[in-house]
């Protein structure tokens, strides 16, 4: 399932995601730390914010270090774009294995989106995008360049009622990976029906 932020709104309101108090104490404990290693840089438009916390709950409930700027008191993205700003951001990609692009309607309006994507693309190769709609089974409108990536959907687990995140081929369905053993190998597979 391509997620949405309808299906977001239904996971905060059955308490699956998002407690404010918790992710506030998150913010304040988990600013990023000098060498330390995370899965997960989150690539998003300021005017996803909401959205963007939401993923990054989903993402650490399912075991995943998550980077978000808003744990870094130094980055406001909102701020035109300067050296300082963009040296502090390459600095924080770098302490991170992937780079997970929140792609909605209103990204194509950021700034700071597409450089994210194309420098850690240039230096790790290991990008991936997670399209947002607003409702389930709504498209996000098309941005040519991003379908030069794969995209990343959460779907239940083979006779579970476990959910996970995949990453996908664009091209092939049957190519895909968890996203944890993408990060760790940079690889899809083919999977066998």
């Amino acid at each position: 399932m391509i997620l949405s932020k309808q299906f977001l709104n239904e996971q905060v309101q059955k308490k699956k995601i998002y407690d404010s108090k918790s992710f506030q104490h998150s913010l304040q404990e988990s600013t990023l730390k000098e060498n330390e290693l995370y899965d997960v840089f989150i690539s998003y438009s300021y005017i996803e914010k909401t959205s963007a916390i939401l993923i990054t709950e989903l993402l650490q409930k399912k075991g995943y270090k998550v980077y978000i700027d808003l744990r870094d008191d130094v980055i406001n993205k909102r701020q035109s774009v300067n050296k300082e700003t963009a040296e502090r951001i390459i600095q924080n990609m770098k302490q991170c294995k992937s780079l997970l692009f929140l792609h909605t309607n209103a990204t194509k309006n950021s700034q700071w989106c597409p450089w994210e994507l194309g420098y850690f693309n240039g230096f790790r190769n290991r990008c991936a995008i997670i399209p947002l709609s607003e409702k389930n089974n709504d498209l996000v409108e098309h941005q040519e360049f991003l379908s030069l990536y794969p995209y990343v959907d959460y779907e239940k687990i083979r006779d579970t009622d476990n959910y996970e995140f995949w990453v996908n081929d664009r091209e092939n369905k049957s190519i895909y990976s968890k996203l944890r053993d993408w990060i760790n190998t940079g690889k899809l597979a083919e999977q066998n029906s």
